[in-house]
């Protein structure tokens, strides 16, 4: 399912849920076209892709109030909508969280391992943290992941299991590779984790709000998200990390992908390096030991180091 469609879904059932019946849909040139019931009378509302990214026109809805109400309904969608009504604000960030470091607790906090890795799996982690699991957290020394040795990781890692609700999703590069070519590109994939980990973790703990490291254009993350977890709210930022709770996921998927690469590692007899640059040596082994045929099973194999 890609962005557009992920929008007239999400679309939809915003509309759906404040009792705007849809009486047809269809596809018009540059978009799609919805045909409701609002109040006893049909109102027209079309969605346009253009390059300049999605929009929403209520352009041919006559009255004002029902332009003003369907705006508010819809701004969640961090879409454009035109025509624009007084005193009600552009949407393209409402989903994301000025203030990262003080975005109220409980939280789901998600974060992902493993995007930029050649060898070894995509993983995405969430925990849950409340203001009484937050400053233990703290004061064990829990923090971006990237700021941890992997010893360090591996004992914040077992801590924050024993005392946070969390979910993890380790694609193992098998999976990986069966699932990418079923989407656009990387991110829609991420995304689409993403989601998978939010959702379980928000049916565990009944939390309805989660933050995530801004790792694409904030609409993708937010379609899919309303698409298929309408009543939970997703922030997004840049640098998220430094929310504990980002944090507190981040160890977990970055140890997740620790132990995932050193088992494939086990596996094969080879050291598979991280990260996609000094990989050239174990590559090598792996094509002579392995064969190319099997470099699926411990690669990203659309990684343009494997071509």
């Amino acid at each position: 399912m890609n962005e557009n469609c992920n929008l007239i879904l999400a679309t939809t059932r915003l509309l759906k849920h404040n009792s705007i019946e849809i009486k047809s849909q269809k596809k018009i040139q540059y978009g799609h076209q919805l045909e409701c019931l609002f109040n006893q009378s049909t109102v027209i509302i079309r969605l346009f892709f253009g390059k300049k990214g999605p929009s929403i026109d209520l352009s041919q809805v006559k009255s004002f109030e029902q332009q003003k109400q369907l705006h508010t309904w819809l701004s969640p969608l961090a879409v454009t909508i035109t025509p624009r009504q007084i005193g009600v604000a552009a949407p393209l960030n409402t989903n994301l969280t000025p203030s990262i470091r003080e975005c109220p607790l409980p939280l789901i906090g998600v974060d992902e391992s493993g995007k930029g890795d050649f060898f070894g799996p995509l993983v995405t982690a969430a925990a849950y943290v409340t203001p009484d699991t937050a400053p233990a957290l703290q004061s064990r020394g829990v923090t971006d992941s990237k700021r941890l040795n992997d010893t360090q990781i591996a004992q914040l890692a077992n801590w924050i299991k024993a005392h946070c609700p969390h979910t993890i999703l380790s694609l193992l590069p098998e999976r990986y590779n069966k699932r990418y070519p079923e989407t656009s590109n990387l991110n829609t994939l991420l995304a689409t984790c993403h989601i998978d980990v939010i959702e379980h973790l928000s049916h565990e703990t009944s939390c309805k709000v989660a933050l995530s490291d801004q790792f694409a254009k904030p609409t993708l993350l937010h379609q899919l998200g309303r698409a298929r977890i309408p009543h939970i709210t997703i922030h997004q930022a840049t640098r998220a990390e430094s929310n504990i709770a980002v944090a507190a996921a981040s160890i977990l998927a970055r140890n997740q992908f620790i132990t995932d690469l050193q088992a494939l590692s086990n596996h094969i007899g080879i050291v598979l390096p991280k990260g996609a640059t000094h990989i050239q040596t174990a590559y090598a082994q792996v094509l002579a030991s392995l064969g190319r045929d099997q470099l699926h099973t411990v690669a990203k194999t659309h990684f343009k180091c494997a071509k």
